[in-house]
């Protein structure tokens, strides 16, 4: 336990319920890190499946994941780094028509989509607070990113 969180903070830490929408670069290593310091229970959506093309920026997966569905591949190596942290994986696209399902009683939603026009909007529109955007500096290059609280 990290001192500046203490015993309590630990405590709200597990009982969250955060989203995490795209397994991609960004969302991939939110998720394994919010798995690490064991969230309660952790959305993941993506609809994709690991791509060799992709392993540089996407560390969960690996060589022998290679053409699994991300949501898949995410799941197991989640459990496998935190076996008490719920995984709750959607094989799907978030979109306007499964938001209010995925989004239920999630208490922090992290955008990880290139999509942010639709994401953004659909996710406001069902008033999900606090809603994060990560946004990727030199992208293929590096792994600094921002995080944008945006409401």
């Amino acid at each position: 336990m990290l001192d500046y969180i203490g015993l309590e903070g630990q405590r709200r830490l597990r009982a969250t319920m955060v989203a995490v929408i795209e397994m991609g670069g960004l969302g991939s290593l939110i998720a394994t890190q919010l798995t690490a310091m064991d969230v309660g229970e952790l959305k993941i959506v993506d609809r994709d499946i690991v791509d060799i093309s992709n392993l540089h920026r996407q560390y969960l997966y690996g060589m022998r994941l290679v053409e699994y569905s991300k949501i898949e591949a995410a799941a197991i190596k989640l459990k496998r780094l935190n076996p008490d942290v719920k995984i709750v994986p959607y094989a799907t696209s978030f979109d306007e028509f499964n938001a209010e399902k995925i989004l239920e009683s999630v208490d922090v939603v992290v955008d990880g989509l290139d999509r942010i026009k639709n994401t953004i909007f659909t996710i406001v529109k069902f008033h999900v607070t606090p809603l994060y955007f990560l946004d990727f500096y030199n992208y293929y290059i590096s792994n600094l990113f921002s995080i944008i609280k945006l409401n």
